[in-house]
């Protein structure tokens, strides 16, 4: 990595999918959490390593058993790692990067960037969900089948103008439709929280607000 580094920054941004100066912020903010202690039994992997480690498996969708070779260590200190980095950046950045929309005012916002860019006027955001491919858990039976012929999880996803994440669901029993998978939710919790209804553009009667779901035809998406 640090031959990456010095010689060529734009083959460590393709290897970690950040530049030099993101990861070391990113690496800096939690680096308390990650790095262990050394002891008598032998040397805690270096906090620079475990980062390096999970962004590439992020990237990649690289096996353990891959990383495990390509970081000389065992398999389990893998599984290990990985999921232990990924918590710490959930708990480091999930505050910054997909804040609560507290307010009527918050949600208005979403709605007035769906109206500026995608000329969509009262969208408090789009919402879909995606097949994550899981192996078969013991003792599930066909709760985790889907429809397309294996086995997964949903993840439910809720994006605001920009793509950007607003809220995120995961772990959903895939023979769950995406209206169910939300009925279930804490989103719907937050639909007493949605402004007041007001007139769209160039009319004066009230409208509600909305959240688009969005329906697979094909290999196109359209609104529902």
């Amino acid at each position: 990595m640090q031959e990456l580094r010095v010689e060529d920054e734009n083959a460590f941004a393709n290897y970690v999918r950040m530049p030099p100066h993101m990861f070391d912020e990113l690496l800096n903010r939690i680096r308390p959490v990650i790095q262990r202690r050394d002891t008598h039994m032998r040397p805690a992997l270096d906090a620079e390593m475990k980062l390096t480690m999970t962004l590439r498996h992020l990237a990649t969708g690289d096996r353990y058993h891959t990383l495990q070779y390509d970081f000389r260590c065992g398999y389990s200190t893998v599984v290990w790692t990985v999921q232990e980095v990924c918590q710490a950046i959930i708990q480091e950045l999930k505050d910054e990067v997909m804040p609560l929309l507290k307010t009527q005012d918050d949600w208005k916002a979403i709605a007035q960037q769906f109206q500026d860019r995608w000329n969509v006027p009262h969208a408090l955001g789009a919402l879909d969900g995606k097949h994550i491919a899981i192996r078969k858990p013991h003792n599930s039976g066909s709760v985790f089948y889907n429809y397309k012929g294996f086995f997964s999880v949903v993840l439910l996803a809720h994006v605001d103008a920009d793509y950007k994440f607003i809220w995120i669901d995961t772990g959903g029993e895939d023979h769950q439709s995406d209206g169910q998978l939300f009925g279930a939710s804490e989103l719907k919790e937050c639909i007493d929280d949605f402004p007041d209804s007001d007139p769209l553009p160039n009319d004066d009667r009230d409208t509600p607000y909305y959240i688009r779901f969005v329906v697979t035809a094909s290999n196109s998406r359209i609104p529902e």
